[in-house]
């Protein structure tokens, strides 16, 4: 080593030590410097070797005064035993100095690297100072002069101390307090250490910096600080401190916990000192202190709680201005669990307090603080103001007390001095909300009734305050319902956040704008539709309004406001939005409703009409039920019957029509067969039915009139043979005179046809003429009398049956039913027969089997007559009408068939559903049967026959 001291060397050398002969124990002093940056001389490890400069006593390394010098990878021990002001590094004047990768242990008490001499430009990289318990500084730069001084990426035990400008500490680990004082600090990245003290300091830096034990970061006389990221526990006074004349210091998201004294202190004359998004929690006194004569403080979006100590009644505040402090401002803070209070003033300044929390500060006897149990109980509240104040010294608004202990407010500063209003509290006991001397207590009523007449007792809802979790639920009373302070951003920096600023360090966040829903959507409807507009704005503040038009325009906020369901009755479009109480606007929406009141129309049959012939109907549009079953439009409907159409169209429209389809038809007025044509009863050869030539009736048709009864039957053509129109307007069907019959008697004369036609028919039609119960069971000749002739010929005979004669015949012209001259009509009886005994003069052999003959006949109709009884009971039929010579119906049809099947008429000689000669004269021969009067009339002791 002595060789090294000795020698000179040039710039840009490099002096290599080797550590393969052991130990140096002489002390390095540099014989030699480089001449400029760039040609430094460098005094390091040979590769791969670790050198040591091990002495028991002085110096291990001078510096001797040299600049552009590099120590690189050596490492110095001090190994003496006694106590001494050993320097393991000494820095005489010099500048440019790059110490790398170097390390020592002095064990003992002394520097590690000391200078006082005036330095520019070192740099301090990577090296591992260890200075033992008794050390005085890791790195100790006394000189005030000093320049551009840097420490990085290096572990220094136990701390360094440095005065000049231009002083960076940064990605290092110190164990002990960072002294500085200077200007332009910049301390970044460093944990583990025990504090920071700045003492006139003008301009620093300090980011990301983690201490514990110490002192705390203190700010003496210095400006223009800003600390960062920083966090500060277990120190032996407070956290972070600014003493003396600070001034703008700004921490940001700085915490200060388990301190002894404050977290974070401005006391004496400091001023302009603001707090962003600091924390303060379990410090022994007070979370944020403003203390002496400081001014212009200003917490922003801080939070303070548990702060204090178990049954000191007078410390343990969130945040407190004290004695002369003023301009103090506290905006959006968080004030909860501290052992005496959450907000106080306990100052003589004028401060102010908008959109903070104060909950459940103060403790009674019983309760667990930190981990104690409280014996002594607290007595101020969530609230604390005293002190000497002048009038309006201290302004509260915007601010949620509540849960507090003994109270909510305590103001023993007299209320004159005070101005609180637009808050929200939620007292334990409404009784014990106000107090002026921190004894007695009144009632919320009571001051409610003269002050804060904008104030709310209501519960918050918070998120979860047993969480400590301070944000609103959107049922909150306090959203909208503070004032404007001119502030911009809530705790977590969001801005307002509806139509008025909330209560509290939050505003409730809803920027999701509502949704309504209309209760009927767009569709065609067949009736007026009442619309429902609902508003759900899920988990936001709430609907407010919602507007809509009705005209197809877009609706705004002047538009008609909704109350009560809309009523559309005609074809509307409806566009309607919401907005909520947040004054968040939902997208327009938009239903058109179509109103069609308009049924299907049916065609092709009308209603209540009967109908002779297939029907065919059609309907304009939806779908169609015949009597309950589907039914295509326009499908042949040709079976017999009664049916109910109903056409319904897409939204419930219907059209009914009741119509029946016929094959029996019986008018009483020859004038109704226009009629029947246009109904299907009759067809005709073209279109005009008193111009044609030839007529079909597609029904059994009667025509009835007085005395006369002309029956045609189902598809019987009728046809004219002689000249001049068919015209069946002119049909005469009436009694006349029989002209120029002298050969016979004429009882009674008809006319049937059209005059000069001569019709004809394609079947057999019959003629009822009624000629009286005088010619009862007399056979009658019937003639008839062509067109135009004077002659009369014999047409058939009729034998008169309940006093009708009744015949059939194929043309159309004059009848007379007539008699011989000779004969002597038989008058009829008037009462019913008895029986009698006829005598015969036949032997009685032939008398026995005559008897026996009409005995077996007898058993036989009875065995048929049971039979046709027991039928009617089993298909449950019975007859509800008298019926009687031209009855139509299914009872006649009813009645034809019972009497078929006891053998009194037969099915050919029958037409069925139409009551003439032939069933007239089988029920005479019921009747007879069974003793009854033979009116031929089906009446109700012939109905009695079959109950």
């Amino acid at each position: 080593m002595a060789q090294v001291n000795s020698c000179t060397f040039s710039s840009g050398d490099s002096v290599l030590f080797s550590s393969q002969g052991g130990n140096y124990s002489t002390m390095l002093t540099l014989p030699s410097g480089g001449s400029a940056v760039g040609n430094e001389i460098t005094y390091a490890n040979v590769s791969g070797e670790v050198p040591i400069i091990a002495i028991t006593s002085g110096y291990l390394i001078d510096t001797n005064a040299k600049s552009n010098v590099i120590i690189k990878g050596l490492t110095y021990n001090y190994i003496g035993t006694a106590a001494s002001t050993n320097i393991g590094m000494i820095i005489k004047a010099g500048s440019n100095l790059q110490f790398k990768d170097i390390a020592s242990n002095m064990g003992g008490y002394g520097y590690n690297i000391w200078s006082s001499s005036i330095l520019s430009n070192v740099l301090f990289d990577n090296v591992n100072l260890i200075s033992g318990t008794l050390s005085r500084s890791g790195i100790n730069l006394t000189n005030a002069n000093n320049s551009t001084i840097t420490l990085q990426n290096s572990i220094i035990n136990p701390g360094v101390s440095i005065n000049g400008s231009i002083i960076t500490v940064n990605n290092s680990t110190l164990s002990g307090v960072v002294t500085v004082s200077g200007s332009n600090v910049t301390i970044t990245n460093v944990p583990s250490v025990a504090g920071i003290s700045l003492a006139n300091v003008n301009t620093g830096i300090i980011d990301n910096v983690t201490a514990s034990l110490g002192a705390g970061f203190i700010f003496t006389d210095s400006s223009n600080i800003t600390a960062s990221n920083s966090s500060m526990t277990n120190s032996t006074d407070s956290g972070f401190a600014a003493y003396g004349a600070s001034h703008d210091i700004t921490y940001n998201n700085c915490t200060a916990n388990d301190n002894f004294a404050q977290g974070f202190i401005a006391k004496d004359t400091s001023y302009n000192i603001t707090y962003n998004n600091c924390r303060a929690d379990n410090n022994k006194h007070i979370g944020f202190l403003a203390s002496m004569s400081v001014n212009n403080i200003t917490y922003w979006r801080s939070e303070a709680s548990y702060n204090g100590t178990v049954d000191v009644i007078y410390d343990g505040a969130g945040f407190l201005p004290h004695n002369n402090a003023t301009n103090v401002k506290c905006y959006y803070c968080i004030a909860h669990h501290n052992y005496t209070t959450g907000i106080g003033d306990v100052s003589t300044g004028t401060n102010i307090f908008y959109n903070n929390i104060s909950w459940a500060n103060g403790y009674a006897v019983g309760d667990i603080f930190n981990g104690n149990t409280v014996t002594t109980p607290s007595t101020r509240g969530n609230i604390y103001m005293s002190g000497g104040k002048s009038a309006g010294s201290v302004t509260i608004k915007n601010t949620i007390s509540g849960a507090g202990k003994p109270r909510e407010i305590t103001n023993a500063a007299n209320s004159a001095y005070t101005v609180l209003d637009y808050n929200l509290y939620y007292p334990l006991d409404e009784n014990k909300f106000y107090s002026t001397d921190e004894v007695n207590n009144i009632s919320w009523l009571t001051y409610h009734s003269t002050n804060e007449l904008h104030s709310k007792n209501a519960n918050p809802f918070f998120t979860n305050s047993s969480a400590n979790i301070f944000t609103l639920q959107n049922t909150s009373p306090a959203i909208n319902a503070g004032t404007d302070v001119g502030l911009t951003s809530d705790y977590a920096g969001n801005p307002k956040s509806g139509a008025n600023w909330d209560i509290g360090a939050y505003e409730f966040q809803d920027s999701t704008a509502p949704t309504t829903t209309a209760n009927i959507n767009t569709g065609t409807y067949n009736n007026t539709q009442n619309i429902t507009l609902t508003c759900d704005d899920s988990t936001g503040v709430g609907c407010d309004k919602t507007y809509y038009t009705i005209d197809g325009s877009d609706p705004t906020t002047s538009s008609t406001q909704y109350s009560i369901p809309i009523e559309i009755s005609t074809t509307t479009t409806l566009k309607f939005f919401s907005q909520d109480k947040n004054g968040n606007s939902e997208t327009i929406k938009s239903k058109t409703y179509t109103i069609d009141t308009t049924p299907p129309t049916i065609t092709g049959v009308t209603n209540n009409q009967t109908y002779y012939v297939t029907q065919n109907p059609t309907f304009s549009d939806g779908t169609a039920t015949l009597n309950g079953n589907a039914y295509t439009s326009g499908s042949d409907i040709f079976a017999v019957g009664d049916y109910t159409l109903i056409a319904t169209d897409a939204v419930g429209n219907s059209s009914i029509i009741n119509f029946s389809i016929s094959k029996t038809k019986t008018i009483t007025n020859t004038n109704q067969i226009p009629a029947d044509y246009s109904a299907g009863a009759i067809s005709i050869i073209g279109t005009d039915p008193t111009q044609t030539t030839q007529a079909t009736f597609n029904a059994n048709y009667t025509i009835n009139t007085q005395n006369v009864s002309v029956i045609i039957p189902q598809e019987t053509q009728m046809t004219k043979t002689g000249g001049g129109n068919l015209d069946l307007t002119q049909i005469i069907s009436a009694e006349t005179t029989a002209d120029n019959l002298t050969s016979m008697d004429s009882i009674k004369a008809i006319k049937f046809g059209i005059p000069n036609l001569n019709l004809t028919f394609s079947k057999p039609i019959t003629i009822d003429i009624n000629v009286g119960d005088s010619y009862k069971g007399q056979t009658l000749t019937v003639l008839y009398q062509k067109e135009n002739e004077t002659t009369w010929n014999q047409e058939t005979s009729c034998t008169v049956t309940g006093g009708i004669c009744s015949f059939q015949t194929t043309h159309a012209t004059k009848f007379a039913a007539t008699k011989d001259k000779a004969v002597v009509p038989v008058i009829a009886p008037t009462t019913a027969p008895t029986s009698t005994i006829t005598t015969v003069s036949n032997d009685d052999n032939h008398k026995s089997h005559k008897n026996h003959k009409a005995k077996k006949k007898s058993n036989t109709l009875t065995k048929k007559f049971k039979s046709a009884q027991k039928w009617l009971k089993k298909t449950e039929q019975t007859f509800t009408r008298n019926l009687s010579l031209g009855s139509r119906g299914q009872d006649v049809g009813l009645l034809q068939t019972v009497l078929q099947k006891m053998g009194l008429m037969k099915i050919k000689d029958t037409t069925y559903g139409v009551y003439l000669s032939t069933t007239q004269n089988a029920v005479s021969r019921l009747q007879e049967f069974k003793h009854i009067f033979q009116t031929g009339v089906f009446g109700w002791m012939t109905r009695g026959l079959f109950r």
